[in-house]
């Protein structure tokens, strides 16, 4: 986004439309139409690294804590908003602190507890009902029995909170929120510890892994006891995740020097060791689809933790492979995955220059087509990636003439979650013109990617200009709330008229804002203008098709 100051109270927002004038071969378009993986956002309210996000019961995000660009802590609190892609403002923390716990409890309030603020560690707690905003966070009378940073908080299967361990010491307590009271457990840890996991598992006991020691112990709730597992990991880890893929499968990644991975089978009680990346990860997440989505400092991608080699069992991005996923790279950022349609919120950190960072989402899913423009008579070729293995992927395409679900099917997905059509239909005289947007859902998963493409025509070549409302001077930078001129000069195929195209204007998250339909007379070249008023929409750097 491009900023000018006019006086110290206000600021002008323009837009730049990097494709302006540059030359589109619409008739020789042969590249495929994909979904976007990646999609940069806004940023968020308060920049911050080292915050905690925590998904709502109702499919938002509340983002709390951390430290600003000033090295403050934060007391500021935001709420992301899935369906407009936006965070604002929320309720202040009565106590600013990193390195807490942000847990939802059962009836859908958040218990913020312990961490650190400006005096070191904390035992205050607050709760925040996304229900009732305006309340705010409201102080928890009794606090924590002891003071906790790097602890973890786990809801049991009563509704009830254990925390455990933290940088204070190797106790525990439970939290009741019908009596917002702390109680210490009846037993200590067996071993201290902090930067700790903590894995709920279906009999209600919790797995404590790590912190500062090869060791792991049992908590049962019925007795209130930490058993120590005769089971130890292959190094000491600190600041770990703890994954778990199934019953008998609980993924202990990093956390070591070596940045090594372990598997732990509960069931037979052994640890086998997984290798290790050659890079430290700042965030690493769960996706639905079983594999994890590993951010760096340096380096994004995807490790699969069911890889058999010779196939390599992590996949870096480029551009090539996953547009857009330049902006992944960080460090001190939040990744959570979003209840509704399953995409990762990637949200503030900074970059290696030490830049803060603003929010991007990540789609496990992908869909794409063998063309970006067909022929009438053509078969769409349809593939997809990234769902879960063997379910049904529901598909549906709605065009821009009659806007109405067409050639709606069920697809499986094979077992490495892809799947390809061949064909998925075919291109009919009558879609001379037409934009489709297909999309597919994940039935078990609920994953969603989205692709756009369109159906050819007789138009060989056109060049786009973007100009002032009256579509005479040609300028690239426009004040929120004029009216961009789009002039486009096409040339069709002489004598035989060159039917329709569409001019596409994209915002600055690669996201098509609208389309207008043009058709292209016999006698050729011929100028069209399109224009459109940028009143509310979102500043950066916008492009035209």
């Amino acid at each position: 986004m491009k900023t000018t100051s006019k006086t110290n109270k206000t600021r002008t927002r323009f837009f730049a439309f990097l494709m302006a004038g540059a030359t589109l071969v619409i008739g020789t378009w042969v590249s495929a139409s994909s979904s976007h993986q990646v999609e940069q956002l806004d940023s968020l309210v308060v920049p911050r690294t080292g915050h905690v996000a925590t998904a709502l019961s109702d499919g938002r995000i509340l983002i709390t804590g951390g430290r600003d660009n000033a090295g403050n802590l934060v007391a500021a609190s935001e709420i992301f908003d899935p369906q407009t892609q936006t965070s604002a403002a929320s309720a202040t923390l009565a106590t600013a602190r990193v390195d807490h716990s942000a847990t939802v409890l059962v009836d859908g309030r958040v218990l913020v507890a312990g961490g650190t603020g400006n005096s070191g560690p904390l035992s205050s707690a607050e709760i925040f009902d996304p229900a009732n905003p305006g309340a705010g966070f409201q102080v928890v009378a009794s606090p924590m029995t002891s003071a906790r940073t790097h602890h973890t908080a786990t809801v049991l299967n009563n509704g009830t909170v254990l925390f455990a361990g933290g940088e204070t010491g190797g106790t525990a307590e439970i939290f009741d929120p019908t009596t917002q009271a702390f109680t210490p457990t009846l037993w200590n840890l067996q071993v201290a510890r902090s930067g700790h996991t903590a894995t709920l598992f279906t009999d209600n006991s919790v797995l404590l892994a790590g912190g500062n020691t090869i060791t792991m112990e049992l908590f049962s709730p019925l007795d209130q006891t930490f058993t120590l597992d005769a089971a130890t990991l292959s190094f000491v880890r600190t600041g770990h995740w703890a994954f778990e893929l199934s019953d008998t499968r609980l993924l202990l990644f990093q956390g070591d020097t070596g940045n090594t991975i372990d598997e732990f089978n509960p069931s037979t009680d052994t640890i086998t060791p997984k290798g290790s990346l050659d890079f430290h990860a700042s965030s690493s997440t769960l996706l639905v689809n079983g594999k994890i989505l590993v951010l760096g400092t340096n380096v994004a991608g995807v490790y699969n933790p069911d890889a058999v080699p010779p196939i390599p069992d992590f996949t870096a991005f480029d551009e090539t492979s996953v547009p857009g996923s330049g902006i992944l790279p960080r460090s001190g950022q939040s990744a959570v995955t979003l209840p509704g349609d399953k995409k990762i919120l990637i949200a503030g950190g900074v970059d290696n220059n030490n830049q803060f960072m603003g929010m991007a989402l990540f789609d496990p899913a992908r869909i794409w087509t063998d063309k970006d423009d067909y022929q009438p008579d053509e078969p769409v070729i349809l593939s997809g990636s990234g769902w879960k293995s063997s379910e049904n992927i529901y598909l549906y395409a709605v065009d821009n003439e009659t806007e109405q679900w067409t050639y709606e099917m069920t697809v499986p997905a094979d077992a490495n979650g892809g799947f390809v059509l061949d064909p998925y239909f075919i291109v009919e005289l009558r879609h001379l013109g037409v934009q489709f947007h297909v999309t597919a859902l994940g039935a078990q998963s609920t994953m969603q990617a989205d692709v756009y493409f369109t159906d050819a025509s007789n138009i060989t070549a056109a060049t786009v200009t973007t100009k002032e409302s009256t579509c005479t001077t040609t300028t690239t930078t426009f004040t929120q709330g004029q009216t961009v001129c789009g002039n486009v000069n096409v040339t069709g195929i002489s004598g035989s008229g060159g039917g329709n195209f569409f001019v596409v204007w994209f915002n600055p998250s690669n996201v098509i804002d609208h389309a207008t339909t043009e058709t292209v007379p016999a006698t050729t070249p011929t100028l069209f203008s399109d224009t459109f008023n940028t009143t509310g929409k979102p500043t950066g750097a916008w492009s035209v098709h």
